[in-house]
């Protein structure tokens, strides 16, 4: 429930976390917060307020008063029309606190309810230079409401004519923007396949660029509405949580949904013919081939490829395992075929 509240406050944390970070990501700013609360007559009633700020600690009551004193009224007015609320900036804060953006101490406290806190610089500054605090803060719920429109539907017709439902995702590299999905999806001929988005629009294919062995395509549109592009990484960590999205076929229903589930990563692996894979554990059906495999910031680690099992092996009750090509591997092949994009 908290996430659903502060993800329609996504200003009001970026605000905050400006604030308290400012010491790593904006020094010229974090200048001038000293500046101010050395004269803020509230915060001189701490006697330790010099203290603290010379090792950089502001406080919930520091960025209030900022905010309301050196803020213009019609931007205080934007952010925060009905008044400050501190349970809220607290709800962040702690938010901040338990993902390690910020750290705090009560060493300077002369009160029991004021905490005080403070950049913890690689991190906040690694998720300001990414453009990844929301994704980190508010979790998968709002990765899931960011990119629901950047994962497509491909409709596939077979040799019998039978439609099947397989996905690509979009993505910017180099910057380039386009659609990566698997060889085994699109196959070789742009006829052989339609594109369509999370509201049945149809798109029109204008290029496609594939790698049989690798099992990659790259498929460019003449547009992608108002999807917003993922961005490929290399952080492979195992048992960390990872969101697959796709649109598999689910029987007795009336179109093919998207659907997310959650899962870890689970071991990293090379097959008998020596292609490279990683193993996760979010249910997977083979109509989730060209889906994404995103992390907690929002970022593609892997494509899901296939599953590893061995033949009708449902008969011998063993589950199959399933497998996605990493990151790295669509990075090689996008950059191989960089002067055709």
């Amino acid at each position: 429930m908290e996430e659903l509240v502060l993800s329609t406050k996504t200003d009001i944390i970026i605000d905050v976390f400006n604030f308290f970070t400012s010491e790593a990501n904006n020094p010229q700013l974090f200048e001038r917060i000293k500046a101010y609360v050395l004269t803020d007559p509230i915060a001189k009633l701490n006697i330790n307020y010099e203290a603290r700020l010379a090792f950089g600690y502001f406080s919930c009551s520091d960025y209030m008063h900022y905010v309301f004193n050196c803020y213009e009224e019609k931007d205080r007015i934007k952010l925060y029309p009905n008044g400050i609320p501190d349970d809220l900036i607290n709800r962040i804060l702690n938010r901040f606190e338990s993902n390690h953006i910020i750290q705090i101490t009560d060493h300077y406290n002369m009160t029991p309810r004021e905490r005080y806190y403070k950049a913890c610089v690689p991190i906040a500054k690694f998720l300001n230079d990414k453009h990844m605090l929301l994704s980190k803060v508010l979790g998968f719920n709002y990765v899931a409401k960011t990119y629901n429109k950047s994962v497509f539907k491909i409709d596939i017709k077979d040799d019998d004519s039978n439609t099947n439902i397989g996905n690509a995702f979009l993505c910017t590299f180099l910057n380039k923007t386009f659609l990566i999905s698997n060889f085994h999806v699109t196959g070789s001929k742009i006829s052989n396949f339609k594109v369509f988005d999370i509201d049945n629009h149809e798109y029109t294919v204008n290029n496609l660029i594939y790698c049989e062995k690798r099992d990659l395509s790259i498929v460019k549109l003449d547009s992608y509405g108002d999807a917003v592009a993922f961005k490929l990484s290399n952080d492979l960590v195992l048992l960390s949580e990872i969101l697959t999205i796709g649109y598999p076929p689910v029987p007795f229903t009336r179109d093919s949904y998207l659907l997310l589930h959650k899962g870890e990563i689970n071991s990293i692996v090379q097959t008998y013919n020596n292609l490279d894979f990683f193993i996760f554990s979010a249910k997977t059906n083979p109509g989730n081939s060209g889906g994404p495999v995103v992390n907690s910031y929002g970022n593609v680690l892997g494509i899901i490829t296939q599953q590893l099992e061995e033949q009708e092996w449902y008969k011998n009750s063993k589950l199959p395992y399933y497998a996605a090509i990493p990151s790295k591997i669509i990075m090689d092949f996008i950059s191989e075929k960089f002067n055709y994009l």
